[in-house]
């Protein structure tokens, strides 16, 4: 379970709050910030995904390896930020206006509500076999989420986009199971909220 949470962490905040900080965004608001970094983790996993799958070397270890650097990335800023006496490095994260502020709390209220129901759903999901229920999700999505589980790019995918499978098999390979399918579920809203 633990490598469950650890990869949802790696797929929606990660990578993305990296290439955040190394590339030294400014953001004006907590919603900006959480926009920008949530958007890059899923670029830059698909990446990720799609380059080691072409090589030939996309598979649990190499995920978990690409986890253990970002991790040592992550400490290593912390680390510096703490010794330069930066504690409050992260001041993009405190909105600056009055409105701001109230999208902010507006924007922890619902992001609270969403893990509050994706939690649910997910003690709900895990009662069921398969917790996916859309036509796209079951039969589309998820398989392809399994073929780039397994190291290869899916083909006969017609035109659809291919991040929200790549970025599953991401939590798959991370949780070591391809059967633990309540963490993907919390990027299927239509099927969180049939599932509420």
């Amino acid at each position: 379970m633990f490598l469950g949470a650890l990869s949802i962490f790696q797929v929606l905040f990660l990578p993305g709050f990296l290439c955040f900080r190394l590339a030294r965004v400014k953001a004006e608001s907590l919603v900006e910030c959480l926009v920008i970094v949530v958007s890059l983790s899923l670029i830059v996993n698909y990446l990720y995904a799609y380059l080691f799958s072409v090589l030939g070397f996309y598979n649990r270890t190499s995920a978990l390896g690409l986890l253990v650097v970002e991790l040592m990335i992550f400490g290593i800023l912390l680390a510096r930020d703490m010794r330069l006496g930066r504690k409050n490095q992260v001041t993009i994260f405190k909105p600056t206006s009055t409105p701001d502020r109230w999208l902010s709390a507006f924007f922890i209220i619902f992001a609270s509500l969403a893990v509050f129901f994706s939690v649910l759903a997910a003690l709900k999901a895990s009662l069921r076999f398969n917790v996916f229920n859309a036509w796209d999700a079951l039969f589309s999505w998820n398989r392809w989420a399994y073929v780039w589980t397994s190291g290869a790019v899916p083909d006969h995918v017609e035109w659809y986009p291919q991040l929200i499978p790549a970025n599953w098999s991401m939590m798959y390979l991370l949780s070591g199971s391809r059967e633990l399918q309540l963490f993907p579920l919390i990027f299927q809203f239509k099927g969180l909220a049939n599932k509420v």
